[in-house]
């Protein structure tokens, strides 16, 4: 493997494009505790894919199941239709379909729980208790309808207060368009005859945890993680993060073991190396055939390929060791290359090195970006990225806070620039990656334009959103794009399970420390952070 400050212009990477298109508050205290993780059983196998006859179309933005070509993802809530009720139950379920669709098209927040509520509604309530399949019938006054909370409890007790409100904001709309009348003034009015038999309920009801109920690392856990995960001062130092995932070669670029995956290595043209930087890691490997990605036929033999390793899988996992953020909120960060103002640090050559004195901050530069990405001007700037300039006019001193420009329901009728939330805390270590990372992605996946958020699809969202609501979206310069992606994916943000997958083995490799040193607990079991999983 070899590695590479740059001198000099080099040739510029294929740049990812997107089409640019129009147009939260209070931190958590500490970082989230650390889930016991169990990954895939590659011996599991998928089930059949049904006849085709089983197939349907829905226009919305995601992918297609697997196990179902052409078809929506049903099971996790993709099928805005709810097509697969008369599909798999009957045409008996057609009125409840069709008001269910109608109701998810008027839907503009919450869009995604909104269809797993409504889904469990169907399948644990409905299906399962065999009621009748009318809706007149459910809102009827004179009905005795079975509970919904008891029902769904049993299923989903964790979170059922949401899926039983999600279920009576539907009853209630199905009222006021299906079973009212306007009064005088125009306005509608459910005839008696009818009420919704969904109470909502408040939030003590069932399991509402507000803090996690899984075990907190002690903090000594957590700096060498840091440690295992981002040592030295340069990407080329993170040699457990680049042999954590995929296939090992040699020195001549022979495979080392068979199997696995590429992970975070991407094919280059060799000119997009540059031996100086020492954030470029790179190798040379050896293919005994390429095939073509349609016809799965063989185009070439006996290959070597440049390829260059990206640390956005591992930047986005150290960020959230630093600070409690959301997956999600780490994914979408924007990268400040549209800032009106550029952070840029001197005189420093690592992420503990620099200081001027003990305790006192890094030098820090602000200075007026040049980029092709620039937009604003210094009395109307442009404030999108996650390094967010904070000046204090009494002190006439600049400081470096975290700007996070998403932040969930606080951020559900905000619209564009107004998302999000300031970290007015400079946090120089974690400053100091993102600051590189920022640079690597110029340099080796640049961008042509901010990527409008209703370009995303499922799989960069994590859910379903509508387009209401990706329109509300300021256009971003996503910081952790997946360089690895192929066409206009390389500008979009990598997905959770990318992130998931390396916290596995990191916490493996802390462990694997732990038990070398003897460290169990008081009745001699060794210590565990993962469940265990035979190799194979």
């Amino acid at each position: 493997m070899s590695t590479a400050k740059s001198k000099g212009k080099k040739p510029k990477a294929t740049k990812a494009t997107a089409k640019a298109a129009p147009k939260r508050k209070e931190p958590s205290a500490a970082p989230s505790a650390p889930r016991v993780l169990t990954p895939p059983n590659p011996n599991v196998p998928r089930s059949s894919a049904p006849p085709k006859e089983a197939q349907l179309t829905v226009a919305l933005t995601g992918d297609t199941d697997p196990s179902l070509p052409d078809a929506p993802k049903v099971a996790d809530g993709q099928d805005l239709s709810f097509a697969w009720l008369v599909r798999d139950h009957g045409a008996q379920w057609e009125e409840w379909r069709s008001h269910i669709a109608t109701y998810l098209n008027t839907v503009d927040v919450a869009l995604g729980v909104r269809i797993r509520a409504l889904r469990l509604f169907c399948l644990s309530y409905l299906l399962a208790l065999k009621l009748p399949p009318s809706p007149t019938w459910f809102v009827e006054r004179r009905t005795a309808v079975p509970e919904v909370f008891s029902a769904i409890c049993a299923v989903k007790a964790r979170w059922t207060f949401r899926v039983n409100n999600y279920i009576s904001d539907f009853i209630d709309w199905l009222l006021i368009t299906h079973y009212s009348l306007p009064d005088d003034y125009g306005r509608p009015v459910v005839s008696p005859e009818y009420h919704n038999p969904v109470s909502r309920m408040k939030h003590g009801r069932g399991s509402n945890h507000s803090e996690s109920v899984r075990s907190a690392l002690p903090y000594a856990y957590l700096t060498r993680l840091h440690e295992i995960l981002a040592p030295g001062a340069h990407f080329r130092d993170w040699t457990w993060a680049q042999q954590a995932l995929g296939i090992k070669v040699d020195e001549d670029g022979n495979l080392q073991s068979t199997g696995g995956r590429i992970a975070d290595w991407f094919e280059v043209d060799p000119s997009l190396i540059d031996p100086n930087d020492p954030d470029c890691v790179w190798r040379t490997r050896k293919l005994l055939r390429r095939l073509d990605p349609v016809t799965r036929k063989v185009i070439a033999t006996n290959l070597t390929v440049t390829e260059v390793w990206s640390p956005v899988r591992s930047v986005a996992l150290l960020t959230k060791l630093h600070v409690p953020l959301r997956s999600s909120q780490v994914r979408w960060l924007d990268s400040g290359e549209a800032d009106t103002w550029r952070y840029q640090t001197t005189g420093r050559d690592g992420p503990e090195r620099g200081h001027p004195a003990p305790g006192e901050p890094w030098p820090v530069d602000w200075v007026l970006n040049t980029g092709p990405l620039a937009e604003g001007d210094e009395r109307h700037p442009v404030r999108r990225g996650v390094f967010r300039r904070i000046e204090d006019r009494e002190f006439r001193t600049l400081s470096t806070g975290l700007f996070i420009n998403t932040n969930k329901t606080a951020d559900a009728d905000v619209d564009g620039d107004d998302k999000g939330y300031l970290i007015p805390w400079q946090k120089d270590d974690l400053l100091y990656w993102l600051e590189k990372l920022r640079n690597w992605q110029a340099k080796y996946n640049p961008i042509e334009a901010p990527i409008a958020w209703s370009t995303l699809q499922k799989k960069h969202l994590g859910t379903v959103k509508s387009a209401a609501a990706l329109a509300r979206y300021a256009d971003t310069c996503f910081l952790f794009r997946d360089a690895t992606a192929t066409g206009e994916d390389r500008a979009k943000p990598i997905s959770d399970k990318i992130m998931d997958i390396l916290w596995y083995p990191l916490l493996k490799a802390l462990q694997d420390e732990e038990r070398a040193k003897g460290i169990a607990y008081a009745d001699g079991r060794p210590i565990q952070f993962v469940k265990d999983y035979p190799d194979n």
